[in-house]
């Protein structure tokens, strides 16, 4: 499961380079190439923090799978890899599937009602809180130290989980808890850029309403109208959603990467070993990127405990209104 983004990116990442590049056999080759030994030493580094986090030496690991190699279930995981290796570096690029398996309830529709539902749950439950510290004192202020607790002391397992279920999604178990079933769901779906792009929406929605409620600003009704109370589906003020800009005057920036060559530079690059090396490049932003939001979606929605948070963008010890 830890491996699928990586290998959805890379499909992305050939599927770009082949049309952009599709008169430059060589190109692609050396760009595939490339990638192939980026991708290999992803997952050795994927490999080693697993080992890390299950405490196991690597040596343990190869000889648990020699030992239970005959048996079904390990075998095919093993194929697994080496099928969606040849998907991605045989002759024809296919996308990769690691045949995840999860609720076929859980669709892209019901997993973004479940995040929004989720960030939405975060920002009452501070809200509500904040504004019961604030209220009562003359200065209106909350200190950094009760901003910390409060959002130290949030329950992301208990919101996740009762959100989870409010969908009509089956009751989480042992097996098959619910953080897992969002991971799967989620890492399915990443093969979407539509769905990667509403995401990315959506969270940027939630941070930049977040920065404001941390900063002590007053929004009627949020502390008494609870989420939870209802599965309609969770709605920004349009002044922090994805057109947010317009009420801030500026313009719109865009944070599309793509592999297009600078203007009038195409002629000149005849070596293109030199010139697949400057593209690989710049994926190392990409894939930077997909492991920060990696880890912002385990914190939130994938580990069983509860995420620690601190206050971001705020420097001062007291917060007025």
């Amino acid at each position: 499961m830890d491996y699928t983004p990586y290998y959805i990116h890379y499909y992305h990442s050939l599927k770009a380079i082949q049309q952009e590049y599709r008169t430059r056999p060589k190109l692609i080759q050396d760009l595939t190439q490339k990638i192939n030994e980026k991708l290999n030493d992803k997952i050795i580094e994927v490999q080693q923090e697993l080992l890390k986090k299950y405490m196991i030496e690597e040596r343990t690991l190869h000889s648990w799978i020699d030992h239970y190699i005959s048996d079904p279930s390990i075998k095919s995981q093993l194929d697994l890899i080496d099928i969606n290796n040849d998907r991605l570096f045989g002759e024809v690029l296919q996308e990769p599937n690691f045949n995840l398996e999860f609720p076929s309830t859980l669709t892209k529709e019901v997993y973004m009602k479940i995040l929004k539902k989720v960030f939405a749950t975060i920002r009452h439950r501070v809200y509500k809180q904040i504004r019961d510290i604030v209220r009562p004192r003359p200065d209106k202020y909350i200190t950094k130290n009760e901003l910390k607790d409060i959002l130290h002391n949030l329950d992301f397992q208990n919101i996740r989980a009762r959100v989870y279920t409010m969908y009509g999604l089956p009751e989480p178990t042992p097996r098959q808890p619910s953080h897992r079933i969002l991971q799967k769901a989620h890492y399915t779906y990443m093969i979407d850029k539509e769905f990667m792009q509403e995401i990315r929406e959506t969270k940027q929605a939630h941070e930049r309403f977040m920065t404001q409620i941390l900063a002590s600003d007053v929004f009627p009704g949020l502390d008494t109208k609870n989420p939870l109370d209802s599965s309609e589906e969770e709605v920004v003020p349009a002044r922090f959603g994805s057109n947010w800009y317009e009420f801030k005057n500026k313009n719109e920036e865009d944070n599309e990467n793509d592999y297009e060559e600078e203007e009038g530079k195409d002629q000149e690059i005849d070596n293109e070993r030199v010139f697949a090396s400057k593209i690989i490049d710049k994926d190392n932003i990409q894939l930077t990127e997909l492991d920060t939001h990696i880890d912002q979606q385990k914190r939130l929605l994938f580990q069983e405990t509860k995420m620690r948070v601190a206050p971001e963008q705020q420097s001062e010890e007291q917060f007025n209104q």
